[in-house]
């Protein structure tokens, strides 16, 4: 973890802190994630947008190619959108936008593919937006991919970049796509990650002291 402050999350003690200059979490060892052909991806996350240009909330990437990697980002460009970006070489599978979070409150955001169809939930909502690239790719279909990080873009062999600034708690990662009533639960708060269809990448390591292979690893 190089930065980020612990602070009080969302749904528990721990959620972490990005100051949109460096903070960003490295996470180790996500092979058994990379291999995953369909899933959901999900966290509260509450954003500062400022001035930032295209902050990365998560992103995978091949640190040799320039071209491969996926991206869950804030689009600066328009609204500050949430937008899911999947590139296999010069192919791009998926280009969607979503919903505009709420600046400076918690907001949760949820990232579905049943390996056909990509979704962006935003506070419970389907709110992904008709048009854009869209074959259900999902981290499988980028082969080589080799980095993992929350709150910036590493990708071929240059330096962290693109950094996010706000808070972020209990991300997880599944290898199945949530349905919308189990992403009702976690968006109502009426359920905690970790006691829907058990994720790969587990919340529970989500505190200080505390290291998961899946989730964070701290360096």
């Amino acid at each position: 973890c190089y930065g980020g402050d612990w602070v009080q999350g969302k749904v528990g003690n721990y959620g972490l802190t990005f100051d949109g200059v460096d903070d960003h979490v490295i996470i180790n060892n996500g092979s058994d994630i990379f291999a995953t052909s369909k899933g959901t991806i999900s966290m509260w996350m509450k954003p500062t947008f400022g001035s930032l240009s295209y902050p990365e909330i998560f992103t995978t990437a091949d640190n040799s190619n320039n071209n491969t990697n996926t991206q869950l980002y804030l689009n600066s460009a328009d609204s500050y959108k949430v937008t899911h970006l999947v590139r296999a070489g010069a192919a791009i599978g998926v280009n969607k936008a979503g919903g505009i979070p709420i600046e400076n409150a918690w907001n949760h955001l949820a990232i579905t593919s049943n390996g056909a169809i990509s979704k962006i939930y935003l506070n419970g909502v389907d709110t992904t937006v008709a048009g854009g690239a869209d074959d259900g790719d999902w981290f499988a279909d980028a082969p080589g991919l080799d980095k993992m990080t929350i709150g910036s873009l590493i990708y071929n062999g240059a330096a962290a970049q693109l950094f996010y600034s706000g808070s972020i708690d209990e991300f997880a990662i599944w290898d199945v796509a949530l349905t919308p009533a189990q992403i009702n639960l976690l968006s109502t708060g009426s359920a905690r990650a970790d006691s829907i269809t058990p994720p790969i990448a587990d919340p529970g390591a989500w505190q200080p002291g505390k290291v998961d292979t899946y989730s964070l690893a701290f360096d």
